[in-house]
């Protein structure tokens, strides 16, 4: 028995010292399996090594680590080693710190790597073959270095690759093959580089490209060459590039380019053709640039443009078919901040698509010229604020304000003609004043399409006329003006010229000869008709809302005395009981019965009714009414 139980004493100690190796077999397994320096082994597959001030990339990370967070830290190299044995690895990020050189194998058993962050750091070189076997990247960060070139063919094994991130860096150059190989690329971004000049093929490989940035750049005209093999491009931002001019089909071979950004790019001018081959752009962006006028119709092969933006420029003036292709599709226009004074309906009438028409914040001189713009917009669908900037009595005012009366230097359709001071030699052009005046005449006039300029260059020309046959000192011409405001037709007529019986020995009496032209007074007294009129109605219109006034009133304080007496009568409990009809005493006071001391104890007879002691036999006491008890408890 003893040998038994030593022999199991000795079991039992074999057993716990075999427990006890393996524990340390495993704490040494986790410890060669996990990071050191302090990483965070989230799981076996993620490791946490960001804000550790680290010099180097720490060894022994699980080989089955998929995701690897090394940003913020103080790794200026990366050698061939530093990441052997990861193949598994899909995430890298090494953002932050301060990188200078990465060796061109350093990659190289990354083979299912899809997304690498190598942005904000020192890198001012990239070897050729530094991504040979990143076959799988899809996503490279690279922005925020300090890269001057890209040695050619740099990219060729990013065949998967979709996006490449390159803002923020000192390139000066795109040269030829700067991205070959790179089929699947679909954003690339170089903006706020250096870049003055881009080869022709330099991204001829990029056919599927979707988006290019291109913005804050050195670039003086628009590289239209290095765009040829852009089939596939939707957006484009050329924005804060010194580019001053668009010249003809700049941007040729950009048949399906959705977007198009120009904004702060110095333009002046753009040629008639400089948007050529641009049959499906969507928006074009050019504000913030130095246009003064727009060209005859630059938007014409933009049939599928919504919205244009123009604001911020120093444009004066526009002319009336520059918008006219754009008839069918623009949604939005921006003429914001500029420097127009005026602006002719002409220049909006055919635009029947437009949703949006900002205006605002330029200069406008709430005159004649204006006055056309106002009348259109009036009868237009078009929310638009102007406000006027002169005259200065109706600065700050907006125009659908302005009346009339307020405009200044305006001219009517009819001339006022006053009689001859002097009709002594009438006579000799008597003949030429009737044949002058049957030709004067006010034809048809829309003043929907507000062309007022070409009737008064007419009438303007037939009253100098007149002015030259009478010598310039017989007939005077008052200052014509607009008489105008609403929209209305005038009918044809002849202004007549009436003349005094002629004789042979002349004119009968210089007195009694005149001629007068009358003047056409139906814009003015339409006017007049127009605002008794509206006089009219706005008094009853003022009546009838004092009206309802008073009724909303006497309504509410019906309501109130309604809800007074309803919170008056919820605290009352009323008792009402009825008494049949019958022969009562109304003069004899209600005396209360005594209880017969006979029925004292007894609970089971009533007490006498104190109203059967009113009834009377007395025919004089009598009367026959109907009791009604009221009680309020």
């Amino acid at each position: 028995m003893h040998g038994f139980h030593s022999s199991k004493s000795y079991l039992q100690e074999f057993l716990f010292l075999l427990l006890n190796c393996f524990f340390i077999v495993l704490l040494l397994q986790d410890h060669a399996l996990g990071c050191s320096s302090g990483c965070q082994q989230s799981s076996r597959s993620r490791v946490q090594c960001r804000d550790l001030g680290l010099t180097y990339i720490p060894k022994n990370c699980p080989k089955s680590s998929t995701l690897l967070y090394l940003s913020g830290n103080n790794i200026s190299y990366i050698s061939s080693n530093d990441l052997r044995g990861l193949y598994k690895l899909s995430v890298l990020y090494l953002d932050n710190n301060g990188l200078v050189y990465i060796h061109p194998k350093a990659f190289a058993d990354l083979k299912k790597l899809n997304f690498l962050y190598l942005n904000h750091n020192r890198i001012e070189h990239l070897d050729s073959g530094i991504f040979e076997d990143l076959l799988d990247l899809h996503y490279l960060y690279l922005q925020h270095n300090q890269i001057a070139f890209l040695p050619k063919r740099l990219f060729i094994d990013l065949v998967a690759l979709r996006y490449l991130l390159l803002q923020k860096n000192l390139i000066t150059v795109l040269g030829s093959g700067s991205f070959f190989g790179m089929t699947n690329l679909h954003t690339l971004n170089l903006a706020s580089n250096r870049i003055t000049r881009i080869s022709s093929s330099a991204l001829s490989q990029l056919e599927n490209l979707k988006y290019l940035h291109l913005e804050g750049n050195n670039l003086i005209q628009i590289p239209s060459n290095a765009f040829g093999g852009l089939k596939n491009l939707k957006r484009l931002v050329l924005s804060s590039n010194p580019i001053e001019i668009i010249h003809p089909f700049a941007f040729k071979g950009l048949e399906n380019l959705e977007y198009l950004f120009l904004e702060n790019a110095k333009v002046k001018a753009i040629d008639k053709n400089g948007f050529a081959y641009l049959s499906n752009l969507k928006q074009l962006m050019l504000g913030h640039n130095k246009l003064h006028s727009i060209s005859s119709n630059p938007f014409s092969p933009l049939r599928q443009l919504r919205y244009l933006q123009l604001d911020k420029n120093n444009l004066i003036s526009i002319e009336d078919d520059t918008f006219k292709g754009l008839a069918a599709s623009l949604k939005t226009l921006s003429l914001a901040n500029n420097s127009l004074t005026s602006l002719h309906p002409k220049v909006l009438q055919p635009l029947v698509s437009l949703n949006y028409l900002h205006l605002s914040y330029n200069p406008w001189d709430c005159n004649c010229q204006l006055f056309a713009l106002r009348t259109w917009l009036t009868i237009s669908s078009l929310m638009v604020t102007i406000r006027c900037s002169n005259p200065p009595k109706l600065h700050g005012k907006s125009l659908a304000y302005v009346s009339l009366r307020e405009f200044e230097n305006c001219v009517t359709v009819a001339p006022v003609v006053k009689p001859a001071l002097d009709l002594e030699t009438l006579d000799v052009h008597r003949n030429k004043i009737v044949r002058e005046m049957s030709r004067l005449e006010v034809a048809t006039v829309e003043m929907n399409s507000m062309d007022l300029e070409s009737i008064f260059t007419k009438t303007s020309e037939s009253i100098k006329n007149v002015q030259r046959f009478t010598n310039e000192k017989y007939i005077s011409v008052e200052q014509v003006h607009y008489a105008t405001m609403l929209p209305l037709l005038i009918p044809v007529q002849r202004i007549p010229v009436n003349l005094t019986t002629y004789v042979e020995d002349g004119f009968t009496s210089p007195a009694a000869t005149s001629v007068s032209l009358k003047p056409l007074k139906v814009c003015e007294q339409h006017l007049a008709k127009l605002n008794q009129v509206f006089d009219i109605l706005l008094v009853f219109f003022i009546l009838a809302c004092v009206v309802v006034l008073v009724l909303i009133f006497k309504v509410f304080q019906l309501k109130q005395k309604l809800n007074t007496g309803e919170l008056a009568g919820e605290n009352i409990l009323e008792y009402y009981s009825v008494y049949q009809s019958a022969q009562y005493s109304v003069t004899d006071p209600v005396q209360p019965s005594h209880v017969n001391p006979q029925f004292q104890g007894h609970t089971a007879s009533p007490p006498a009714d104190p109203i059967r002691t009113l009834k009377q036999a007395e025919a004089e006491n009598q009367a026959q009414v109907i009791l009604f008890e009221h009680s309020v408890l």
